[in-house]
């Protein structure tokens, strides 16, 4: 959606936001390695690939660096998804309370839909991914970024790149919006 107004007199603004993964509509099981991925990077473990790319007895996969992570594990079963039966296996064998796990799990992703949603729409889109991939588009997807399109009253035109969510702070009390 572009927003535009008129800031000063002559002078117009457009802010568009970039979002590289607009459009874009995970599969069930990007999204399913999304929140592993996104739950390992959140407990401080590395991730090294996460694929939607099927192997043999598995529909994607996600490899974890550093210690079991069972938090991580979890993650997919926590939030509903389906084929989760291998990992709770896995968890359950390594000794841990697959129930609890799930509870942390849904605890550690609350509130970071965001970026789980930029790790699937990329995991979808590229099909395999490096955990430093996903990192960046998590931090990408915690922090919008907004393109700005300013013009001057010759025409002259600017742009520039803003984290602000907000591009028109005060269009509700000084600025008259466009409606073109």
């Amino acid at each position: 959606m572009i927003e535009k107004a008129e800031i000063a007199p002559g002078w117009r603004a457009e802010a568009r936001p970039l979002n590289p993964w607009a459009g874009v509509l995970p599969g069930s099981t990007a999204h399913h390695e999304a929140l592993h991925t996104v739950a390992a990077i959140l407990t401080g473990n590395n991730v090294e690939i996460a694929s939607n790319v099927p192997g043999p007895g598995y529909l994607g996969k996600t490899v974890i660096g550093g210690e079991f992570n069972a938090i991580a594990f979890m993650a997919a079963h926590a939030l509903g998804c389906s084929g989760t039966g291998h990992d709770r296996a896995v968890v359950a064998l390594a000794g841990h309370d697959t129930e609890a796990a799930a509870s942390a799990a849904r605890s550690i992703l609350s509130g970071h839909d965001r970026e789980i949603y930029a790790v699937a729409a990329l995991i979808e889109t590229k099909r395999t991914i490096s955990g430093f991939e996903a990192k960046e588009a998590m931090e990408r997807a915690a922090k919008p970024q907004t393109e700005i399109k300013l013009t001057g009253p010759k025409g002259e035109v600017h742009y520039f790149v803003t984290s602000s969510l907000v591009p028109f702070p005060n269009r509700c009390h000084s600025s008259k919006l466009l409606n073109n």
